[in-house]
């Protein structure tokens, strides 16, 4: 996603997704980014559910990690 950060309101978002020698371009539709992050908190902050699914992508994607990490270090 370019860009991640910091991004003024006024710019588009898209991504970018390649695949050896083809990239597909999703644009997102416009927000405020910010304010969706602050309201994504907010849920997650009140609902325990909500909570124990982030929790559990958060471990998937530290395995994930940790897998590459060690198919680096085996080499």
């Amino acid at each position: 996603a370019t860009p991640a950060f910091s991004k003024p309101p006024h710019l588009p978002v898209k991504i970018s997704i390649q695949r050896q020698n083809e990239t597909e371009t999703i644009s997102v539709p416009q927000a405020n980014q910010f304010a969706r992050m602050l309201n994504s908190f907010a849920k997650t902050v009140r609902d325990s559910n909500l909570r124990e699914l982030y929790r559990e992508k958060a471990t998937n994607q530290q395995k994930l990690m940790h897998q590459v990490q060690l198919s680096f270090h085996s080499k």
